[in-house]
């Protein structure tokens, strides 16, 4: 569409203290307040083991639709 993209990597950052992630831009640093956000709850590792081979496959055509590799975990 000849729209040049606006958004990146670089306008993210993980904010330690509150667990998430930040916009970042050329006007500064926002984060949602403190009342907002998550922290994510604890999965069974046997769990995520399950969903990622599950979802490999269907990852794999997604960075092929995208053409990016957005390096999620396969273990």
């Amino acid at each position: 569409m000849g729209i040049e993209p606006r958004i990146g990597s670089n306008n993210f950052y993980f904010n330690e203290t509150k667990g998430f992630y930040c916009l970042r831009n050329e006007t500064g640093d926002k984060c949602l307040r403190e009342t907002k956000g998550r922290k994510h709850p604890r999965v069974d590792p046997v769990v995520i083991s399950k969903l990622r081979k599950f979802f490999v496959e269907h990852n794999q055509k997604f960075y092929e639709l995208v053409g990016e590799d957005l390096g999620w975990p396969e273990e």
